[in-house]
Formats: structure tokens, sequence, C-alpha cells
């Protein structure tokens, strides 16, 4: 293919064609990504990656000669589609990230840790300590787990399955839907974890009150947030090694959702 790029200039056009039509849905994919949106070089990051990954498809359709006539109507319905089918792939990951960052704020909130916010080196702006760990948790299940293999397998498919231009914009009803029970079962599974840790931060709050009305020369508020926090964080402990198959469980069917969006489950 280099050869045959080398010695004709059309190919290197229709090769250059072809990539404007892949690379938005894979670009708008990564962007997505936690974490590669933060700090001076994330543009380039998030670039590379895209043209990395976007390369594969490209080549096979390359190859197979795709055809992808230049009119002016196929060349903005292509740009329209790829744009929203790369901004449902990429909210896959993102929703459920932030969602886990919601709640792990809520946790230090009702902790009482809201004065112990550190300043993040990389955005110039400010997280709290359990905020942070919940972000930390979910881009470690997604890069370090099964779920950026199933996500990259998926983009890809997508290719296969939706060509850019051949895609029907009255097919994303179905995608719509299914992200949003994609958001509402990582909502849940996150008031599940973080519940049981404000029920125990909710009960010392609740025994510290009790005791204080009987002892008050013992100045029990002054311990109040080093409990809430050993208590909360013991609390933690115990849900994540006791969610760690339901974690697994909702990262097969996210899997599985997304394989049936793409046609390769009936």
């Amino acid at each position: 293919m280099v050869d045959l790029l080398a010695t004709n200039t059309d190919s290197v056009r229709a090769f250059l064609a072809l990539l404007a039509y892949y690379l938005p849905r894979t670009l708008l994919f990564v962007a997505f990504m936690p974490l590669l949106g933060k700090g001076s070089n994330s543009g380039l990051i998030k670039s590379a990656i895209g043209i990395a990954i976007v390369l594969l498809p490209v080549q096979i359709a390359f190859a197979s000669s795709f055809p992808h006539p230049a009119t002016q109507d196929f060349v903005v319905f292509t740009l329209v589609t790829e744009v929203m089918l790369g901004t449902l792939l990429g909210l896959t990951i993102a929703l459920p990230y932030y969602i886990f960052m919601a709640f792990g704020a809520l946790i230090d909130v009702y902790r009482g840790a809201t004065f112990a916010a550190q300043a993040n080196g990389q955005d110039s702006g400010e997280q709290l300590p359990i905020e942070n760990l919940f972000g930390l948790l979910f881009t470690a299940l997604i890069f370090a787990g099964p779920g950026l293999h199933a996500i990259t397998q998926h983009l890809l498919y997508s290719y296969a399955t939706f060509p850019p231009g051949l895609i029907q914009v009255g097919n994303f009803d179905t995608w719509v839907v299914a992200l949003v029970q994609l958001v509402v079962d990582y909502l849940a599974f996150a008031v599940l974890l973080s519940g049981p840790i404000l029920i125990i931060i909710m009960l010392v709050e609740f025994a510290m009150e009790i005791l204080s009305s009987f002892t008050p020369q013992m100045q029990v508020y002054s311990l109040q947030f080093g409990l809430r926090s050993v208590f909360g964080i013991a609390g933690l402990i115990l849900v994540l090694e006791f969610a760690e198959e339901e974690i697994f469980r909702i990262f097969g069917d996210y899997s599985t959702t997304l394989s049936t969006l793409l046609g390769l489950v009936p």
C-alpha cells in the first residue's frame, strides 16, 4: 500500500479523504476518555491515540476500495453522523466516570472533608480525596481491567457495522435509549457503592450526638472529622471488597449492550 501511495497521487488523495471520513468518530471517542483531558499535552495524546486506532479500519477500507463520493451532501451527512456516533460511544465512558466522581465527592462532603480538598497541579483546580479515589478506581477498571479492550474492540467493530456515510439517523433512537439505560445502571451502582459508607458516617455522627449529650465535658466534636474518616474509609474498603464481582458484571453488561447496538448479537 505504501508503494501504491508513493507512485499514485490520486491514491494519496483518496487515502487522505478516507481518513477524513473515519477520523471524527475516533477522535470524539478518545476525547471522552477519563484522565486524558488534563494537562498541557492532552490534545496531542488524544490525537495520537485516535490516529493510531483509526489507521486499521482506514487501511481495510482503502484496500477494499470503499466508495466515498465527494458530493457536498454526502460530506455533510457523513460528518454529522460520525460526530453523533463518536459522541455516543464516548459518553458510554465519560458518564459513568463522572457519576463515580460525584458520589465520591458526596462521601467526602458527608464526612466533613471539604476543607481537605487538594490542589490539582494539572488543571489548577481542587479535588476531594475520595472523589479522586473513585475517579481513579473507574479509570483503573477501564485501562487496567477489561474495559479498554472491550471499548476499543467495539469502536473497531462499529466501522464494520456502520461505515461512514452509510448510517441512518433513525438508528440513533436505539443508541439513545441504551445510553440512558447505561447511565441508570451506573447511577444505581454508584448509589449502592456509596450508600453503605454514607450510612456508616451518619451512624457515627448519631453516636457522637448521643455521647456528647451525656458527657458535654468530653468535647466529642473535636474528634468527629477523624472518626468519620476512619469509619468511612473502613466502610469503603469493605464495600469495594464485596463489590468486585458486581463491578465486573456491570462491565460484562456494558460489553453486551454495545455488541447488541453494533449488530454483533441478535
